[in-house]
C-alpha cells in the first residue's frame, strides 16, 4: 500500500459512508447491489451475478444486533467503535441495516413524504449536506420527520488529513466548531439519532453539528408523534 493510499483511504471511506446515508434517505427507491453491504474495492461496477458470501454477512449482522443490545449505551458504544475503524466492513453494514429497518418502520415517510433541503451556517457549512423528509406535510397535528445529515469534502475539513494513517474520524467540536443546521421551518421538538440513540433539542431552531456528529460521522435524526 503506497503512502498516498494510506493517507486518503480513510477519507474515501467516510465519504462513501455519507453516500450510503444520502442514498437511503433521499426520495426514490434505493438501489443496493446484491452483496454490497460491505466495502467493495473492485475497479469495475458491482455485478449481481457474482457469488455472495451470505454466511459472513449474516454472522456480522447478528454480531451488530447483539452489540446494540437493549439500551442506548450499547448503541452509542458500538457507533463510536465503528466510527474509529472505517475500514471495518461492519461500518457500512451498520448504516445500511439501521436505515433499511427505519425505512420499513416508517414506510409512508419515505414513499410519500416531502423533501426539504436545509440551510447550514457556520465555519464548516460548506462541508455539510442536510435535508428533511416529512410526512404528513406541514399543517398536520401529527408528523413524522427525519433529518439526514452527511459530511462532504472530509479531507479538507480535517486538520489531520495529512497524517499517515489518519488518527481520528470527522467528529466532535474540534472539527465542526460553530456549524449548525437551520430548522426554522420545522418548529421546536426533540430528535433522536438513529445511529447512536442520543437525543437533541433544537436550540433556537438550530442543531449544532458538533452535537449530532459527536460520536458518529453521519446522522439520521427522527421525530415521530
Amino acid at each position: 500500500m503506497s503512502l498516498f493510499h494510506k493517507q486518503i483511504v480513510n477519507w474515501g471511506l467516510y465519504n462513501a459512508l455519507a453516500q450510503v446515508l444520502l442514498k437511503l434517505a433521499s426520495p426514490g427507491v434505493p438501489d443496493i447491489y446484491q452483496g454490497q453491504e460491505f466495502w467493495d474495492f473492485s475497479l469495475v461496477d458491482p455485478d449481481n451475478r457474482r457469488p455472495v458470501d451470505f454466511n459472513i454477512r449474516q454472522e456480522l449482522l447478528s454480531g451488530l444486533e447483539d452489540a446494540v443490545g437493549q439500551n442506548d449505551e450499547s448503541l452509542v458504544a458500538l457507533a463510536r467503535e465503528l466510527a474509529n475503524n472505517p475500514r471495518d466492513p461492519k461500518l457500512k453494514l451498520f448504516v445500511t441495516w439501521r436505515m433499511l429497518q427505519f425505512r420499513r418502520l416508517y414506510a409512508d415517510l419515505f414513499l410519500r413524504g416531502e423533501y426539504l433541503p436545509l440551510s447550514v451556517e457556520g465555519t464548516a457549512a460548506m462541508h455539510l449536506c442536510a435535508f428533511v423528509r416529512r410526512w404528513p406535510p406541514a399543517g398536520n397535528e401529527k408528523s413524522q420527520i427525519a433529518v439526514a445529515a452527511a459530511p462532504r469534502w472530509i479531507a479538507q475539513l480535517m486538520k489531520s488529513a495529512t497524517e499517515i494513517p489518519p488518527t481520528s474520524p470527522p467528529v466532535g467540536p474540534s472539527v465542526w466548531r460553530d456549524t449548525s443546521i437551520e430548522l426554522k421551518e420545522l418548529g421546536q421538538f426533540s430528535l433522536r439519532n438513529l445511529f447512536t440513540g442520543q437525543t437533541y433539542k433544537a436550540n433556537e431552531a438550530r442543531l449544532p453539528a458538533a452535537e449530532i456528529f459527536a460520536d458518529f460521522p453521519v446522522a439520521l435524526l427522527f421525530h415521530a408523534e
